[in-house]
């Protein structure tokens, strides 16, 4: 059946039910995309900040760690020394399970390749043990800050450097991951509104076409009625 010869009724509520849900649709889209932007960015943005939380703690534990070590190696007080000596030691089991969790969480190239600079600047400083204790049990002084000032303390430096640089990185990817949902928003915005004027533009075509659909046979229906009026039997009204 074409849609000339449907009821005027039949016509109107066609255009307006059919605008109606093309209207529906398109503002479901755009809400159920609107939700899925905020939900993926709410979830990155979660991840960045646990992942700047831990690595700040592990950051802390190290330092702690480091200093306790240096000032074990350069102080002259026994029960001092032991007493570093002891929780060295216990920091560092706390702060390789931090490390574990934080390497676990790692997705992206980026965080990886981070974490392994991490990890080759904490081995690296671990790695400087038996020199320290061969330091510590040859006694000469002048060897120990020497070492101290132009390996030890620069190797540490280097440790926190790149734990530093891991959560810079979070923080520019968390950064990165809200400007691109504002820049996704913005996107959405300019689509519903090209959805909004093409919609307009569908319903003043459907209404000229509706009213076109009216008008043509009353015309025609006046025409006939007029020419039989004037005398014209042979015309016959449709």
């Amino acid at each position: 059946m074409k849609f000339n010869d449907l009821r005027v009724a039949h016509k109107m509520w066609s255009v307006i039910l059919g605008l109606l849900l093309l209207m529906l649709a398109a503002a479901v889209c755009t809400q159920l995309y609107s939700r899925s932007v905020t939900d993926k960015t709410e979830a990155l943005v979660e991840k960045y900040e646990r992942a700047i939380t831990t690595a700040v703690s592990w950051r802390g534990l190290a330092e702690l760690a480091v200093t306790m070590s240096m000032a074990s190696f350069v102080t002259t007080d026994t029960k001092l020394k032991e007493d570093f000596d002891a929780r060295v030691p216990a920091l560092t089991a706390r702060i390789t399970p931090v490390q574990e969790k934080i390497n676990k969480s790692a997705i992206s190239d980026a965080d990886k390749a981070a974490l392994a600079a991490v990890a080759a600047a904490r081995a690296d400083v671990r790695g400087q043990g038996d020199k320290l204790k061969e330091l510590v049990e040859a006694g000469d002084a002048t060897a120990k800050q020497k070492f101290l000032e132009t390996v030890y303390r620069p190797k540490i430096a280097l440790y926190l450097e790149s734990i530093d640089k891991f959560v810079a990185l979070q923080e520019r990817q968390r950064d990165e991951a809200v400007q691109a949902a504002k820049a996704a928003s913005a996107k959405m915005v300019w689509v519903a509104g090209t959805v909004v004027v093409a919609l307009i533009l569908l319903g003043m075509g459907l209404a000229a076409l509706l009213v076109r659909s009216v008008i043509g046979p009353l015309r025609r229906a006046v025409d006939t009625a007029n020419a039989i009026a004037a005398g014209d039997l042979t015309r016959e009204l449709q």
